[in-house]
């Protein structure tokens, strides 16, 4: 055993319910999942989306690349609580700092996503010249719901309004 092999960092990939059952659906492989993961932490992804999204394509067993859309890094509000947050994750890889504290470095040092109203919601959809239908697809939500944000009875949350955020500064090129 070298000293590598004890300092390699622990790798855990953490699936939501609904990537999980498309995984399973489409045969793709946690291997294949965690090839991919390390590709992006060398630096090896199709794009750069900004605020810590990166598009990487994954080859599926007897077919064509499929685009994924993973969280690699998150950005931090100044370079200072950025170099904080990273001795932190190296603290917590390592074992010093339990899960509860890094939650708490993390909601300290990552800037946080704005909230989007009814009203800011149809003016980025209106910029960008789509319907609800394809604002809904884009955001892999219902339509319903959609409509629901836009007269105000809900509001995106979660990895939807990270992505509203993310069309919203880059436009819809970022996520197509």
């Amino acid at each position: 055993m070298t000293l590598s092999d004890i300092l390699s960092p622990v790798r855990r990939i953490f699936k939501t319910r609904y990537f999980n059952r498309w995984s399973r659906k489409t045969e793709l492989t946690d291997e294949s999942l965690g090839k991919a993961v390390s590709e992006m932490e060398r630096g090896l992804v199709d794009a750069d989306l900004g605020g810590g999204v990166v598009k990487k394509r994954v080859a599926l067993p007897g077919r064509r690349c499929r685009r994924f859309v993973m969280t690699k890094r998150l950005k931090a509000k100044s370079p200072i609580l950025e170099a904080v947050h990273e001795t932190a994750s190296d603290l917590h890889r390592l074992g010093f700092i339990d899960k509860r504290k890094m939650r708490e470095f993390d909601a300290l040092c990552l800037e946080p996503i704005p909230e989007y109203d009814s009203k800011k919601i149809r003016a980025v959809r209106q910029r960008l010249k789509i319907s609800q239908a394809v604002l809904a697809a884009v955001l892999n939500t219902s339509l319903s719901t959609v409509r629901q944000w836009e007269i105000g009875a809900k509001h995106p949350s979660g990895p939807s309004l990270k992505l509203l955020n993310l069309i919203d500064r880059k436009g819809l090129d970022a996520l197509l």
